[in-house]
């Protein structure tokens, strides 16, 4: 059942009205102007997390399938997040709390150092600059 929510899951990430989202925050996060499309983004990613905490999702397969997404976003949008979470410390908790375990799961099964595996400014810059691309192809 996990798996096939997870899968569910991924069809929503990539349908139109998450893509629309996904570029207008990855333009704002460029811009360091967080917005309600940041927010959103952060919010469908705390969803997730929510589901790993409550059972409804494994840890690995979340990590195999939206990884790449999630650390991208956090480290894009890590100092908005600190700020929101100092005036609301429920914010993002759960997301909060997956992100250093799938650090670490990516460390374990790349078999590199953090310092390899948090992505640069740059990279962020890039990623953020791909997601202002997205097509809202479905």
């Amino acid at each position: 059942m996990g798996v096939d929510a997870l899968l569910r899951l991924d069809e929503v990430w990539q349908s139109p009205r998450l893509v629309k989202i996904r570029r207008k925050a990855a333009k704002a996060l460029l811009e360091g102007n967080p917005n309600q499309s940041v927010d959103e983004v952060l919010d469908w990613f705390e969803t997730v997390a929510l589901l790993v905490r409550r059972g409804g999702f494994d840890e690995e397969f979340t990590w195999h399938t939206f990884y790449d997404w999630m650390v991208h976003y956090w480290c894009a949008a890590k100092d908005y997040i600190h700020q929101e979470q100092e005036k609301d410390p429920t914010a993002w908790i759960d997301l909060s709390d997956l992100m250093p375990r799938l650090f670490a799961r990516e460390i374990g099964n790349s078999k590199r150092t953090l310092d390899e595996v948090y992505p640069t400014i740059s990279e962020v810059q890039d990623f953020l600059r791909d997601e202002t691309h997205l097509t809202e192809s479905k």
